[in-house]
């Protein structure tokens, strides 16, 4: 497995998994991947090999004059929606209003998250991929926010079930 194949299972991995680093790591051993040097993954190569990849390099102390310089370092983490995202969330705070009903956030869960595996019919899954992706805010911008999102509507949308 080239590097950038490595690269794209371990974000997948992320994006599924979070920053459950142990859990990755057996993952990957258990598929029979191993790290870059031929060695088994721990949860510490793991985190620093992500880490390596997905980091830009910044000045440990940036001067406040150079605010252009960190802008671009901040903008170069983020896509293009994501941009756009955050500059019309902050209008709205700049401007004391409220987001339209369209752009509304999706509720935050309380408790411990779990993992399971669950088969979908491949058509329905890539047209919900999709529709996720033009709307982040009311979905999470992933489909297992979505789910949830779903499964919490579907047993009647519980209060206590969100984060205060």
């Amino acid at each position: 497995m080239n590097k950038n194949e490595l690269t794209a299972k371990v974000a997948k991995l992320v994006s599924d998994y979070g920053n459950n680093w142990k859990k990755i790591s057996e993952l990957l051993n258990g598929q029979g991947i191993l790290a870059p040097k031929s060695k088994k993954w721990t949860r510490d190569s793991v985190r620093k090999f992500y880490q390596s990849v997905n980091s830009t390099k910044t000045p440990r102390n940036p001067e406040p004059s150079r605010t252009g310089d960190r802008l671009a370092q901040l903008a170069r983490r983020f896509d293009d929606a994501a941009l756009d995202d955050l500059e019309q969330m902050l209008k709205h705070w700049r401007q004391g209003t409220a987001i339209e009903s369209d752009m509304e956030q999706r509720p935050m869960f309380a408790g411990k998250r779990k993992n399971t595996g669950v088969h979908v019919n491949e058509e329905i899954l890539a047209r919900a991929v999709r529709k996720l992706k033009t709307e982040k805010k009311k979905t999470g911008g992933s489909l297992s926010l979505l789910v949830e999102l779903l499964l919490w509507k579907y047993i009647g949308s519980p209060k206590d079930a969100l984060e205060q």
